[in-house]
């Protein structure tokens, strides 16, 4: 089958200040529009001409106080600069640039990628829409008051298309790991960082870290879900087509986040083809096996092209166990090691609750563990069945459809996926609450943010701050924090001037905020980082191996 050029895949990390408000305080911005451009611009080793990347990283955002500073954005660059330096690309990094750094280097970027045989771009940090919903990055420097200062202080994201267009590299991946909400707060009504408009064509592959509109997570630990997502698979680079290699992308995110964010691309790509032209597939066997390992996600399921899942649900008492596989481009799955359902699909999840999401020709529904199609591929995007319901999503919308594929939710949420404790959190409007299965409205869409019910609690977000309700919308423990999150084993990490600590269903401060950062306690401990040191606590806040 003739191999169809990519002309790009765009990376955006533009990371979600509601869902990604869990970071360490950040130094100040040292740069200034004077800076030389050698010292933010690393020229890497030139392994091999006729690859290569620029990867941008903001996170130091200090010249305007609406826009918050991030945690990972320079940890996701340095990720995926590895993958791609042993994978013989010439990369270029820029962090903490400013508007004229940036423009400077794209403009370089297009140079450099003339006639390459693949060319990467990677952006990570905040992003946001103007009025004429065209995407702008957000240099650190940025000073934007009004929608008319989106176009001036911010960097086009266009100006990335037109340069790889006149480049004409035979592959350009461009992936964008964007967020999706608004990096300023919400009563000035900015659009966040989507979707763009613009026609593509066979020669650009976009992928964007999660769906338009909604929220890309920054991470608990080192990296973005999205960024070791990506890394994984460009371990998989030499063997796995362009197309399947950010199918599983989308798989990996979806289950580090619990299905809170699902990738998506845009595009028209040949399945088989590959990130390297034929020629160039024998030059890389100096390339190894090195996995991603995070200790801040080792109890999150990862993907691989022959991933052993079991698919026992328990309240079905089967004992069947089912492996998804990867043949050709397509996923099946496999029982006892043998094939049980054929690769036909483009994209295949794990079971739950007896169903399994797959996907094909860009739509996506359910099969059984007979490998039948019980709920037709019909929707633009879904989410896996938890508590009997499963958010499905058309036509811009989220909904929610039971085992029998009946509608029992209508598709009209801006955001609506999952089902917690008989509750599930929804938004209009950039206005968050709470529904129940019959689709009543429980809490009212009034906060600018929420958290999934655990443990019979759920932070909410109003007006800046943290607190939490309980199921009948009553503020049980005040609104004060920086950042909440979801209770876990009895206690909740809380953020406040900058410090993590732990308070129990109470409100009651049990472990002091003196923390650099946290994690949720798992088995009794939780991680824990301070003065740059990580270690474990008990619930009693005392040190343990």
């Amino acid at each position: 089958m003739k191999k169809i050029a990519l002309s790009l895949i765009i990376a955006f990390s533009v990371a979600n200040l509601t869902a990604c408000d869990k970071i360490k305080e950040l130094t100040g911005y040292q740069s200034s529009d004077n800076d030389s451009q050698k010292n933010i611009i690393e020229s890497k080793q030139k392994i091999n001409s006729k690859r290569v990347a620029l990867l941008i990283a903001n996170k130091d955002y200090k010249k305007q106080e609406e826009i918050q500073p991030l945690k990972n954005p320079i940890n996701d660059l340095e990720l995926i600069e590895k993958k791609l330096i042993k994978l013989g690309y010439q990369v270029e990094t820029l962090k903490n640039a400013t508007e004229k750094q940036m423009s400077r280097a794209i403009k370089k970027f297009g140079k450099d990628a003339k006639n390459a045989d693949s060319a990467i771009f990677y952006y990570s940090g905040h992003g946001m829409q103007d009025e004429a919903r065209r995407n702008f990055f957000i240099p650190v420097d940025a000073q934007i008051e009004s929608d008319a200062d989106i176009e001036t202080d911010g960097v086009d994201a266009y100006k990335v298309i037109e340069a790889l267009k006149k480049a004409k590299p035979r592959l350009s991946l461009v992936l964008f790991d964007a967020c999706r909400n608004n990096p300023f707060v919400r009563s000035r009504g900015y659009r966040s960082f989507s979707n763009m408009g613009y026609q593509l064509d066979s020669e650009l592959l976009i992928s964007y870290s999660t769906q338009t509109g909604k929220f890309a997570l920054d991470g608990d630990g080192d990296n973005s879900p999205y960024a070791l997502a990506v890394a994984n698979q460009l371990e998989k680079a030499q063997t796995t087509a362009v197309l399947s290699m950010f199918d599983g992308v989308k798989r990996e995110v979806k289950s580090r986040t619990h299905g809170e964010q699902s990738p998506t691309k845009m595009g028209d790509v040949e399945v088989k083809t590959m990130l390297f032209s034929s020629e160039e597939e024998g030059n890389n066997d100096d390339v190894k096996d090195d996995n991603i390992k995070d200790d801040d996600n080792a109890n999150i399921e990862e993907t691989s092209n022959d991933e052993t899942e079991n698919a026992v649900d328990e309240k079905e008492n089967t004992k069947a166990v089912l492996t998804r596989f990867e043949e050709n481009g397509k996923w099946g799955y496999k029982r006892n090691g043998k094939v049980f359902i054929l690769p036909q699909y483009d994209g295949a999840d794990s079971f739950s609750e007896g169903l399994a999401n797959v996907i094909k020709d860009g739509k996506e529904g359910f099969i059984n563990k007979q490998g039948e199609v019980v709920i037709p591929l019909q929707y633009d995007g879904a989410y896996d069945f938890n508590e009997g319901l499963a958010g499905v999503y058309n036509d811009g919308k989220w909904g929610f459809i039971n085992k029998q594929g009946e509608v029992v939710i209508p598709c009209q949420y801006d955001f609506g996926i999952i089902f917690s404790e008989g509750l599930a959190k929804v938004a209009k409007n950039n206005q968050w609450g709470f529904i129940n299965k019959q689709g009543e409205v429980i809490i009212p869409l009034q906060y600018d943010d929420v958290w999934d019910f655990s443990e019979g609690l759920a932070s909410v977000k109003k007006d800046g701050k943290w607190g939490f309700i309980n199921k009948q919308g009553e503020v049980v423990i005040p609104l004060q924090y920086d950042y909440a999150y979801r209770f876990s084993e009895g206690l909740d990490s809380v953020k406040k001037d900058g410090k993590w600590g732990f308070i129990n269903k109470q409100g009651k401060v049990v472990i002091p905020l003196q923390y650099d950062s946290i994690m949720s306690f798992k088995n009794g401990k939780a991680k824990v980082e301070k003065d740059g040191e990580k270690f474990y606590i008990n619930k009693q806040g005392k040190r343990v191996d």
